[in-house]
């Protein structure tokens, strides 16, 4: 579930700070939550009655929409580029995520939020048990959090479909329950990976996120792309 995925990121280097690379993974699932959110809020301004003038609502719905699409996949190769980084023992690249996500949030006229967080534990010292204990649980909870969210916008979508057709909705429901059930396993999965790496003796590095990872990306580009013809077709 876990394995050496992309050969790109773990056939570089070596194995970098595991408290790195588990933030490096909080943070894009942080990433893959805000899609969600996006998608939903684009989806729901066109969706509900709300006193905002049509062209305005279409156009913001659109925006937020097509970010909920393109986030996922930007935050897939943010994820490994900073991985490698780390992997290299190279400074950390600029992102151009959080910048975009921001401009195109104040453009539709919402709310903004801060961008997902990219706090990392300085590295070079033993890992305290308490530490190590509370670093797997945060990573765990958060992959329990984002499979959660997934299939909650897979259901959402699945009832958006539901009039114009039995079938996408069906297939939207059962990629949901099997998307929420495999990122639950992988939630179990990453936190005996990352306890274990933490309490190495030897500073070994934790495995990364993988095929997982890489899958729940394209499937939350999948539900935004669905509220994205929603959307635009509604």
């Amino acid at each position: 579930m876990t394995g050496r995925f992309p050969r790109s990121v773990s056939g570089v280097g070596a194995e970098p700070d595991p408290r790195a690379s588990l933030a490096n993974e909080r943070t894009f699932l942080a990433w893959i939550r805000t899609a969600l959110a996006l998608a939903a809020g684009g989806v729901a301004l066109e969706a509900l009655d709300l006193p905002v003038a049509g062209g305005l609502r279409l156009s913001a719905a659109v925006l937020l929409t097509t970010l909920g699409a393109g986030t996922p996949v930007l935050a897939w190769f943010r994820w490994a580029a900073v991985e490698r980084a780390l992997r290299l023992r190279q400074p950390l690249p600029a992102s151009l995520l959080g910048p975009v996500v921001a401009v195109g949030v104040s453009v539709s006229g919402l709310p903004g939020a801060d961008r997902p967080g990219d706090g990392v534990t300085a590295p070079g010292r033993p890992v305290p048990a308490l530490e190590a204990a509370a670093q797997a649980e945060r990573t765990a909870l958060a992959w329990q959090r984002t499979a959660l969210g997934a299939a909650a916008g897979a259901v959402v979508a699945a009832r958006l479909a539901a009039p114009s057709g039995g079938p996408v909705a069906a297939v939207l429901l059962a990629a949901g329950g099997a998307v929420g059930a495999l990122l639950w396993r992988v939630a179990r999965r990453r936190y005996r990976d990352a306890t274990g790496a933490l309490a190495a003796a030897d500073g070994g590095g934790v495995p990364g996120p993988g095929l997982p990872a890489a899958l729940l990306a394209g499937f939350v580009a999948l539900v935004g792309l669905a509220g994205l013809l929603y959307v635009a077709l509604g």
